[in-house]
């Protein structure tokens, strides 16, 4: 007579990881290591954190929570972790589920994370059909904090959730195979933000005299001629009255404060940029910007003013 093994038991695993664990791929991530394991269950996004059930034998279950913890993406912080053992329910495929908005809001949000390689690549490849667009993000990148509104971190719950996805965005956002899934960020210059203005436009008001505000990947910084003094005292009194206005470092009032304000901010390459740019000046410190070897940061001049810089480095320039 043969033998037949036991198959072993379906069980069901509750993880639950507070922290830092909402956008950074971690739904994208979870998902297609349920799959690769051929696990079945879901996950969601809560007010409190990250929440998921799996199901399939325990020991392929202890697995998952190994490589849970090994593989996680690498921007999130888990903080705390809880695990419960369920009746198995028989589900028969992984998903992502709606965020659940009933927990106390107690997720942490990640800080705006610089331009990753991949969408670098894209930003300055002429034949990818986000060349130079200044919004290129994913699930690795992007901006995080200065776009949340409420949580959990979700589209509708950004400044972005009145940009629909085009067709091409949307399937991207819908694909497991592709880096945006699930990026809430996403966009393109079809469906996305746009910037009126160019950097020329932004150089032309510096030497004007005029204030600059420049976008980063989720904040601005305020611009001025170092060298003009007039122009460098009303910058330091509208910061003395932005700062006025600052609610844990979220500008709460708006900029009419009775200076025309410029936004410059165009992604161009390194002659183009520093063509527009006057050679001036020491830094004090110095910020990676995400064009090609090209630093943007900020320079102390004569008197302790504070000026732009743009430059390649093996030299330094100033506006």
């Amino acid at each position: 007579m043969k033998t037949v093994a036991a198959q072993p038991a379906t069980q069901r695993l509750r993880i639950t990881l507070r922290g830092a664990v909402q956008g950074v791929g971690f739904r994208p991530f979870v998902y297609r290591l349920a799959t690769e394991m051929c696990l079945t269950g879901w996950v969601l996004n809560s007010s409190a954190g990250l929440v998921v059930e799996v199901e399939g034998s325990s020991e392929h279950l202890t697995r998952f929570e190994q490589r849970l913890e090994q593989e996680r993406p690498k921007a999130s912080v888990v903080t705390v972790r809880e695990f419960a053992w369920l009746a198995a329910e028989g589900s028969i495929r992984f998903e992502i589920l709606a965020s659940d908005n009933d927990s106390s809001k107690t997720v942490n949000v990640l800080p705006d994370l610089a331009t990753c390689t991949d969408c670098r690549e894209e930003l300055f490849d002429p034949e990818d059909r986000r060349f130079e667009y200044p919004f290129t993000n994913c699930t690795n990148c992007g901006p995080r904090y200065t776009i949340v509104v409420d949580i959990p971190y979700d589209r509708p719950n950004t400044t972005m959730r009145d940009f629909v996805l085009c067709p091409r965005c949307h399937h991207e956002y819908e694909d497991p195979a592709n880096r945006r899934f699930h990026a809430q960020p996403n966009a393109c210059p079809v469906c996305g933000p746009r910037l009126d203005g160019t950097i020329e436009d932004a150089v032309e008001a510096l030497r004007a005299g005029q204030i600059v505000a420049l976008k980063g990947i989720g904040g601005f910084q305020l611009l001025v001629d170092a060298r003009n003094a007039e122009a460098v005292a009303r910058l330091r009194a509208h910061g003395r009255e932005l700062r006025a206005r600052m609610d844990d470092g979220v500008v709460t009032g708006g900029m009419a404060v009775g200076e025309r304000l410029e936004v410059g901010h165009h992604v161009l390459d390194d002659r183009k940029l520093v063509a527009g740019v006057a050679d001036d000046g020491g830094f004090l410190e110095v910020h990676q910007h995400f064009a090609k070897n090209l630093i943007v940061g900020f320079a102390r001049l004569d008197g302790g003013a504070i000026g732009i810089v743009a430059n390649q480095p093996q030299h330094k320039g100033g506006v």
